[in-house]
């Protein structure tokens, strides 16, 4: 005889009538485990955390409580026997007191090997241990209608198992959670209270995102594990959803007395989802959904931090959706590092003439390498305003920081033409208000505090883009921390950039307290669209195809690549037979025909230097160079920001058939996580496995 080992499990129930046992970590139950024996000695505390620190179990009231999102508490209980009945896919655990019962018997059976023995439950029951891999729980079935006799009742039987290893839990026990995390990822749900085609809330999502992360952790980041490198992050769900349609807004309220009773739950489906949209772009709602996410996201950061003092590590955000836009628009917000105490260049416009110098614009775009060009040249910052790019072309800059350059030559052209527009309609102003105030002194006063109140906007520059809504009623809360980065999921950024009328965000655009950004889309989402041609309209290169989670391109879009191969040799092919036969026609012309051979010979030259000229299309199918850091602007230190995820094989075969499900992808999506574990860990100075 052996003593059983037990296992932890809490209760999650599903609905009224279903619910479900799950086993916590090994290190989690093992900690319950340890302090069980403890207050069972009149020592310990009755509060353990676990599931790294997002839950709390009560030994007083044996309840698992969530900490960092509202959630009904959950029944835990101490398992060593479970059973299993044909119907049922999973095994339950008996209670406490009865279990402890059976390992009683099951200890008396074993040491005098008294093998088949009944163990009478009462009402009926019983069990039947035959032997150690074969134990029976025999339950009476309700007395059918012609009455069966009592004496022998009709009886249903389950599978008994003693042990959680006898169990098919083994396969389910979730990944350990030990230790402080190296980073914490706040995830912000996009429209609706679902975020999954199985009608799962942002809970349960950013719970399968964070398994994900666990399991890749060990198997692509293993060295890093072992040499402690790398610890795990931390996924925090945002809701503001409940927020907004809530009875305190009364929004749910006011559109239930308008909607119409047709075709009832198309139309629910609008106004718990689609109309999250509009409501985002109302200034009142939007100040709610601002403020919500905003204080949710501070209140987490506070309460994590005062759980976890030891906690060095950075933080990011993302968001699903509109999401991900409520928290563009929030960091854009942001006030700057140094926005207490404005240098004179970030508070009033500046003429380039007087405060930028040449070696300071070089150093602000990182060319300062290339000064000696311009010295070379004789050119100051007033010759370099009046270049173009073939200008700066011939002075011998290569095209990555001539691009640079002419953007940012743009940019202070605009700004500068900015400038004179405000001057002029200053002057034009301040001309009308003296001779307002000159026709009317008894309106003296009023007139000149607004004049004085005119002058001050007119002339503040905080170099901030106005991306947000355009009311300027919302005001959107400022961060307790500065964000490492934050990643889009299936975001519409792009598109309410243009429709508020931004065509060009420029090179010099960034996130004021956030240096990274990616924009994370899959191929067929119809509502995700890029950033990159915002930044740059002449930027033409495709999106970055995020790598496989198990190292490649996945087989379909292989194939398509070597079909294409294989089509662009054949035709290279064909091309070489072309110019035989022109070279052949080269030499009968000569032979024969002497009066025009120049021309002719010209002509077929030429033929011959277009026929060679590669094909831009086969090019863009062969090139599996993949370079991050082409400079492009400042909103992700000059790195590539649009990554593109690889569609499944049965998805190539219709896009629209798959359209929607492509938008709910990213939360059980391994390229999606591994990507944003790359991110964060190479900011960290630790590789996976695969880049070492």
């Amino acid at each position: 005889y052996q003593a059983v080992t037990a296992h932890w499990f809490y209760c999650k129930v599903l609905s009224d009538t279903n619910q479900q046992w799950c086993p916590f970590s090994y290190v989690d139950s093992q900690s319950l485990e340890n302090a069980a024996r403890e207050l069972a000695n009149g020592q310990g505390c009755d509060v353990v955390r676990t599931d790294g620190g997002r839950y709390d179990v009560s030994f007083t009231t044996r309840e698992r409580t969530s900490v960092y999102w509202d959630e009904p508490a959950a029944m835990v209980r101490r398992c060593t026997w479970f059973n299993k009945s044909d119907a049922e896919s999973r095994f339950t655990p008996y209670e406490e007191s009865l279990a402890e019962s059976l390992e009683r018997e099951y200890h008396e059976i074993v040491s005098k090997g008294m093998w088949h023995k009944q163990i009478d439950l009462g009402k009926g029951e019983m069990i039947v241990v035959h032997n150690p891999q074969l134990i029976v729980h025999f339950q009476p079935l309700d007395l059918l209608k012609d009455k069966l006799s009592a004496a022998n009742p009709q009886m249903r039987s389950k599978v008994v198992k003693r042990g959680i290893a006898a169990t098919d839990f083994v396969k389910i026990i979730p990944e350990n959670e030990c230790g402080t995390p190296d980073h914490v990822v706040f995830l912000c749900h996009g429209i609706g209270p679902v975020c999954d085609l199985r009608s799962r809330s942002v809970v349960e999502c950013v719970d399968d995102f964070r398994a994900i992360h666990l399991s890749l952790l060990r198997s692509h980041f293993k060295n890093g594990l072992e040499s402690n490198k790398a610890h795990r992050i931390e996924f925090l769900p945002i809701h503001w959803h409940r927020a907004l349609h809530g009875d305190a807004t009364g929004v749910d309220r006011n559109i239930r007395r308008l909607t119409l009773p047709s075709i009832s739950r198309l139309r629910h489906f609008t106004n718990e989802t689609l109309l999250d949209i509009l409501f985002y772009s109302s200034p009142v709602y939007c100040q709610t959904i601002a403020e919500t996410i905003g204080n949710e996201i501070n209140s987490l950061h506070k309460l994590f931090m005062s759980r976890n003092p030891n906690f060095k590590g950075s933080v990011s955000l993302s968001g699903h959706s509109l999401g991900s836009l409520i928290l563009f628009d929030l960091l854009c917000h942001q006030n700057s590092p140094s926005a207490a105490t404005p240098a004179p260049s970030q508070s009033f416009p500046q003429t380039h003439k007087e405060l930028l110098t040449l070696e300071k614009a070089l150093e602000q775009l990182n060319l300062t390498s290339f000064l000696s060009k311009f010295e070379a040249e004789e050119m100051d910052m007033d010759a370099l305003m009046m270049c173009s790019e073939a200008d700066i072309k011939d002075i011998g800059l290569p095209m990555g920081p001539r691009k640079k350059l002419v953007g940012f030559l743009k940019d202070q052209q605009e700004k500068e033409r900015r400038r004179k527009e405000e001057k002029a309609a200053l002057d034009a102003h301040a001309a009308t208000m003296i001779n307002h105030i000159s026709q009317d002194p008894s309106d003296n006063m009023e007139s000149l505090g607004s004049f004085l109140s005119t002058v001050t906007n007119v002339h503040v520059d905080f170099q901030q883009f106005d991306t947000g809504t355009g009311q300027p009623a919302v005001r959107y809360p400022q961060l307790d921390f500065q964000p490492h980065a934050l990643f889009a999921m299936g975001s519409p950024i792009g598109m309410f950039l243009t429709v508020r009328g931004i065509s060009e965000l420029g090179e010099d655009f960034a996130l004021p307290t956030c240096p990274g950004f990616i924009n994370i889309f899959h191929p067929f989402d119809p509502v995700a669209y890029r950033v990159e041609p915002l930044i740059n309209p002449d930027f033409n290169l495709k999106p970055i195809l995020v790598p496989h989670y198990k190292g490649r391109k996945r087989l379909h879009l292989e194939l398509r690549d070597s079909l294409g191969r294989m089509g662009q040799g054949l035709k290279d092919g064909i091309m070489k037979s072309v110019r035989l036969a022109i070279g052949s026609m080269q030499k009968f012309a000569e032979s024969h025909w002497q009066k025009g051979q120049e021309n002719l010979n010209e002509e077929v030259k030429q033929l011959i230097k277009e026929q060679e000229k590669p094909d831009e299309d086969s090019a863009s199918v062969t090139s599996d160079v993949v370079d991050l850091d082409v400079g492009l602007g400042r909103l992700n230190g000059g790195k590539r920001i649009d990554f593109v995820l690889q569609e499944r094989p049965l998805e190539s075969f219709n896009d629209y058939l798959f359209a929607f499900q492509s938008h709910l992808c990213y939360w059980n999506n391994e390229d999606t996580v591994l990507l944003m574990m790359r991110e964060i860990y190479d900011s960290m100075g630790v590789k996976s496995d695969s880049q070492l």
